[in-house]
């Protein structure tokens, strides 16, 4: 069945840059901007990691006295095949976009053709991508798990508990604005109680948008915006600071919507998203069948999630009653 697209408010077609790459969309989305990123990981990648630091010795002499014990870990991050593939009917197109239209068997790299299409599609693929970078599964529409399905799957220290709430007690219902504080220095008590360490890195307190705009209330309804890096010109507003903390960024994404879930994690030392996007078989094709007398356009990668240290990754989650 051919995709729908809703043209009467676009100009016709006159001439478009040239074309996005696939890569640089996906790679940008706002989670992945933040983790390490992986390339050519054509199946499964090991990341081998020192779980002991290195021990201190007496300097001061040319003797070479290795001591203690070096110990490494692994844990492997696989990336899933994801394509996409569209058909665009030919007759509510070609008065917008193609005044030049394909030869049948070309592809977009042979010859100019509407960047704007390609464009939308990429934004689209972009913006569909940031939920499922974190509630994405293999056996779902996403067709990789994503960073929030690889967590649940693990063993992480829980914020929600009488030891690391400011009120003593476990939130056992959905926030207010009232109440969202218990949830962003629950987590942030918890790290500093469990690995107090890795608040001197970059860490990021993440919240899923309704909770976001539930601080938001909160520091407004405090005065608090007046202490905060709200009028900071690197904020671009997506991030707001725990108050007491400024080291520790709160973010916010669709892609825990409705997953009564939050995390504290580095995502510079810590997430690792792995990709291929080499071969014929990755390469974006938009191309005209003049069988069908339609647009036909495909692209394919691969992609994948791991984490490096779970000890240093802190998880807030409200009972589902």
């Amino acid at each position: 069945m051919a995709s729908a697209f809703v043209v009467s408010s676009l100009d016709n077609y006159r001439d478009q840059s040239s074309l996005d790459l696939l890569v640089a969309a996906t790679l940008s989305t706002k989670t992945v901007a933040m983790c390490r990123k992986i390339p050519k990981v054509k199946s499964s990648f090991d990341l081998h990691l020192l779980a002991s630091a290195p021990a201190n010795q007496v300097g001061g002499t040319c003797a070479f006295n290795a001591s203690g014990t070096s110990t490494f870990t692994a844990r492997t991050l696989t990336t899933s095949p994801v394509k996409w593939e569209m058909e665009f009917c030919l007759t509510a197109l070609e008065a917008k976009y193609t005044q030049m239209m394909l030869d049948q068997g070309q592809n977009y790299q042979d010859k100019e053709v509407p960047a704007v299409i390609i464009a939308n599609i990429f934004e689209e693929i972009k913006d569909s991508m940031e939920v499922n970078d974190w509630t994405g599964t293999i056996a779902g529409t996403a067709k990789y798990d994503g960073l929030h399905t690889l967590l649940e799957s693990l063993s992480l220290t829980q914020a929600n508990a009488t030891a690391y709430t400011p009120s003593g007690a476990v939130i056992s219902s959905q926030p207010t604005s009232s109440t969202i504080n218990q949830v962003v220095y629950g987590l942030y008590r918890c790290a500093l109680a469990n690995n107090p360490a890795m608040l001197e890195g970059n860490p990021v307190i993440v919240l899923p948008t309704e909770w976001f705009g539930l601080l938001e209330e909160y520091y407004l309804d405090k005065n608090y915006f007046s202490w905060s890096n709200a009028n900071d010109p690197s904020n671009d507003g997506s991030t707001l600071p725990l108050l007491g903390h400024s080291n520790v960024k709160i973010m916010h994404t669709r892609g825990l919507s409705g997953e009564q879930t939050a995390y504290l994690i580095d995502f510079k030392k810590n997430v690792f998203v792995g990709f291929d996007s080499e071969g014929e078989e990755y390469v974006p094709e938009l191309w005209y069948s003049k069988d069908d007398r339609i647009h036909r356009f495909h692209a394919a990668m691969r992609r994948g999630f791991q984490v490096a240290y779970t000890s240093e990754i802190f998880r807030f989650n409200i009972p589902v009653s």
